[in-house]
């Protein structure tokens, strides 16, 4: 951003945007900052959207479009939003390509749940802007993961649609004469989109972690919304002053007690399962810390808790299945395992394990089968590919016998 910046607002963009074609007339700075998103996005894939963040840009504080005027009939306008949509061509294929490689990566890796409907995520979507709003400001019960509730009231996802829609019309018919409103909100609620949810993968209604880069734009809405405040009453200056020396200390202390989550894997899920609730996939993550440190039958209470809550995920299944073979409660597990297997098919390392089940479990032929499966999906799984010429072996030695 920075780099684009300054590339802009040089003297040289000034005279070469003039020329329709000036794309090709960028000057060095331009080409770094596409560098650096470039870098951005092979380190967090949410930056997809700075496209978009360097069009609010341009209308505020670059005041690239202001001579035109927010509602402004004049044709150079439209002239003068081609050139600014034009030049952002490379970023917007970056961000495209990105999008294609995260998608077709994450889909084929995580599970994601088909019985979610489209009203469903999107109603999700439309309360967790608000929730991420809340947390933001008021950051308690903090969770690694939030789960999915069984169902939003029609009436709370209701009075969400029309808060934000009030809001974004408010900001917009003041964007004349505050624009800082109009770009800070529109960076949260754009920057959000790709974590929104609205295409899901994975188990979470929202996750904290996706707000670093959509707070900012909460950030710049409410710092130069309080400038402008401050300097209409300068003699609340100090007032502020000391509130905003609060709030640091309070977000110290709040941070303070976060870290404490943070020391190991058992404290932070058990954290997570403690405040929120139904949260099967937190209650895995659990079982998984618990039974690393040998707490064995406490991990398999909370894997069975979580199929209770959620038959449908597969690694809880699994999970659930493999203790079972530990603890001998074979039919169990071999239950388990197959229900895993068959909700998450292309999971190469449950394939392999489930394999491996049968295989020692006298069915070679059925672990043969899921042998292949994983190879399918990982051809670089040299386990498998053993455990495939392994079975080979041993149904070919007494045909080779009875030939000699």
């Amino acid at each position: 951003i920075l780099c684009y910046a300054k590339a802009v607002t040089s003297d040289k963009w000034q005279v070469t945007s003039k020329d329709p074609s000036l794309i090709t007339h960028h000057s060095s700075l331009y080409w770094l900052a596409l560098f650096f998103f470039a870098c951005g996005l092979m380190s967090k894939p949410m930056v997809v959207t700075l496209p978009f963040v360097l069009l609010l840009l341009d209308f505020w504080p670059l005041g690239r479009i202001a001579e035109c005027g927010v509602r402004s009939a004049d044709s150079r306008c439209g002239t003068t939003f081609n050139r600014l949509i034009l030049e952002k061509v490379p970023f917007f294929a970056l961000s495209l390509a990105s999008c294609l490689i995260t998608y077709h990566a994450q889909n084929s890796a995580l599970w994601s749940s088909n019985s979610l409907t489209f009203h469903f995520r999107l109603a999700n979507a439309l309360v967790s802007y608000v929730r991420y709003i809340s947390k933001i400001f008021w950051p308690t019960d903090l969770a690694l993961i939030y789960p999915y509730p069984h169902f939003w009231p029609l009436a709370g996802v209701v009075f969400v649609a029309g808060l934000l829609a009030v809001l974004s019309v408010i900001f917009i018919l003041q964007a004349k004469r505050f624009p800082y409103l109009a770009v800070g909100w529109f960076w949260f609620l754009g920057t959000l989109i790709p974590a929104i949810g609205l295409v899901q993968v994975g188990v979470q209604s929202m996750a904290d972690r996706y707000t670093y880069l959509p707070s900012i734009g909460i950030f710049i809405l409410v710092v130069w919304g309080v400038n402008d405040l401050l300097n209409a009453r300068p003699q609340k200056i100090q007032i502020a002053k000391l509130a905003g020396s609060v709030v640091l200390v309070g977000c110290l202390l709040c941070t303070s007690m976060q870290l404490r989550y943070w020391r190991s894997s058992p404290e932070l899920f058990l954290h997570t399962v403690e405040v929120t609730t139904d949260n099967y996939a937190a209650e895995d993550c659990l079982g998984k810390a618990l039974e690393n440190i040998g707490k064995k039958d406490d991990a398999g209470k909370l894997y069975a808790d979580a199929v209770r809550i959620e038959p449908d995920y597969p690694s809880a299944q699994f999970d659930l299945g493999m203790i079972e073979v530990e603890q001998g409660k074979l039919a169990d597990a071999s239950n388990h395992l197959a229900i895993a297997v068959q909700l998450s098919p292309h999971n190469p390392v449950m394939q392999f394990d489930f394999g491996t089940y049968l295989m020692q479990h006298g069915n070679p032929a059925e672990a043969a089968n899921h042998f292949k499966t994983t190879l399918a999906d990982r051809p670089d799984f040299p386990e498998a590919r053993q455990q495939l010429d392994l079975l080979s072996a041993k149904t070919n030695a007494p045909a080779n016998r009875s030939t000699r």
